[in-house]
């Protein structure tokens, strides 16, 4: 099993090769949104896979005409629109001087918050996976994050801050959990926390099990 720091490097390493699915891949992005450090390494792994791609592939050679095709599918396009797809929509602010890396925000916009049994709100983000479910979850300070909570995730901080017996996770700050957590996660920050969170998603025998255990 890979400690932190090398799960963390392989997801960004698997994310500048275009390797993750779309819930993994944008929490991954949003991450990035606010960490200029997970950027550069990122980058840094670009550089590195086009020179291996340099090194190690010969160039192939293109159809005379590829270039003509270009420009006529070119032609075909129109006039970029002069305001994109998001123009005259309010965004969502996290608070009043926080908003949403813009990755996420076309996820959001029809999405809503649901109340959760145990006192949170969670936002179900849709996306194309049928392996990875992510959501956004909301909580008010002094919540205690439960265990099952952060089994096998990845969860990003958008808002606010939670800590463990370990460290404290404010906004930027990502959180992977490849195993079940000994101990539970404390919201501390006294505006509550709001985290993007990636799960893989269990199969329905998977479910049925746990829940046989769980009583």
């Amino acid at each position: 099993m890979m400690d932190r720091d090398e799960t963390y490097h392989a997801l960004l390493m698997e994310y500048a090769s275009g390797c993750l699915d779309e819930a993994h891949a944008l929490v991954i992005a949003a991450h990035m949104a606010l960490s200029p450090q997970a950027r550069k390494i990122v980058a840094d792994y670009e550089k590195i896979g086009g020179a291996m791609l340099h090194d190690c592939c010969a160039p192939v050679a293109m159809k005379a005409d590829a270039l003509k095709c270009v420009m006529a599918r070119l032609d075909t396009c129109g006039p970029a629109p002069s305001k994109g797809p998001c123009a005259g929509k309010k965004k969502l602010d996290m608070t009043n001087y926080h908003e949403v890396p813009g990755c996420l925000e076309s996820y959001i916009e029809t999405a809503s918050w649901k109340e959760a049994r145990g006192g949170y709100q969670t936002m179900h983000i849709r996306t194309a996976c049928s392996g990875s479910r992510a959501e956004m979850i909301k909580a008010q300070p002094d919540f205690s994050i439960e265990n099952r909570m952060m089994s096998h995730v990845i969860a990003l901080v958008l808002q606010g801050a939670f800590e463990d017996e370990q460290r404290t996770y404010r906004r930027g700050d990502l959180l992977i959990s490849d195993a079940e957590p000994s101990h539970r996660y404390h919201v501390n920050s006294g505006e509550g926390v709001t985290y993007f969170v990636v799960r893989r998603s269990s199969s329905p025998f998977q479910r049925l099990i746990r829940s046989l255990f769980a009583h």
